[in-house]
């Protein structure tokens, strides 16, 4: 029931919002489900070739969504509509947690990427940490820091 009504609310976001907004929303729902493969691969097998794959996707889309969101966060109606939209998820205890990595497992895959001399995973991932503080800080910009605190995002 709760599924349904989270996907009701989207729905209309998606009806009410601009291409951009829709693009963002359309991400972060890719994100959510790479990032839920990826791990299932790197837990079962480590970072095996489908793993990379996997890795390869997620880090490409947690980029773009990184993209999105400042995109959307330069505008004061975007702003606005993203902190509706977020204000509004059932989800705020695990708003950060559902797109990015944990950092322990961040680490654990950053560990294997090292294949003696050589750097096995995707560019894109490499600039992981960075893209985590970016998102933190256009969610922040939107949202404000007092509200952020209500949430799981965090950067340490």
């Amino acid at each position: 029931m709760k599924n349904i009504i989270i996907l009701i609310s989207l729905l209309i976001f998606l009806v009410s919002c601009k291409k951009s907004e829709k693009t963002l929303v359309s991400l972060s729902l890719k994100v959510k489900t790479e990032k839920t493969v990826f791990l299932k691969k790197f837990e079962s097998n480590g970072l095996n070739l489908e793993a990379l794959v996997n890795l390869k996707k997620y880090s490409d889309d947690f980029a773009a969504l990184v993209s999105s969101v400042a995109e959307v966060t330069k505008s004061k109606r975007g702003r606005k509509g993203l902190a509706k939209y977020i204000k509004k998820s059932k989800t705020l205890d695990s708003l950060c947690s559902s797109y990015m990595l944990e950092n322990v497992i961040q680490s654990q895959v950053l560990l294997s990427c090292n294949e003696g001399h050589f750097n096995i995973c995707p560019m894109s991932f490499s600039k992981i940490t960075e893209n985590r503080i970016k998102l933190v800080k256009a969610i922040e910009k939107s949202v404000g820091r007092d509200f952020l605190t209500k949430t799981d995002c965090k950067l340490d």
